[in-house]
């Protein structure tokens, strides 16, 4: 990702994911024993926020751009002090995902369609 596109996507961070998690708030119920994806990791606010509302089994944080991960994992250790073994960071591309159906309780996917091209 380009350093413009990287402004863009990383300049609204804590209040553009609260907004949303808060828009889905009380829809979205998840267990304990749940486990999320992330596609786009941004700067890491939403996934924490679904990680301190729900303390989920898992949450899996993506990102073709490995800088972002780095942004995402920093993100983390300035609010927790630390990186939970529960959520993990990787490195994917969102068309071809590394992870078998049905793997997910849910998925989400916030400024992350600039990112995605034609399938040829």
């Amino acid at each position: 990702m380009g350093s413009f596109e990287k402004f863009f996507v990383n300049r609204a961070n804590r209040s553009t994911s609260q907004q949303a998690f808060n828009a889905i708030r009380e829809q979205l119920h998840l267990s304990k024993d749940s486990s999320t994806l992330e596609l786009g990791a941004e700067r890491g606010a939403f996934p924490l926020l679904v990680f301190q509302e729900y303390s989920p089994r898992s949450v899996t944080v993506t990102d073709y751009d490995a800088s972002q991960l780095e942004s995402a994992k920093e993100y983390f250790i300035e609010n927790l002090k630390q990186l939970p073994p529960t959520v993990d960071f990787r490195t994917a591309n969102a068309l071809d995902l590394p992870f078998d159906d049905g793997s997910f309780d849910a998925i989400f996917a916030f400024m992350v369609l600039h990112n995605l091209g034609s399938r040829e």
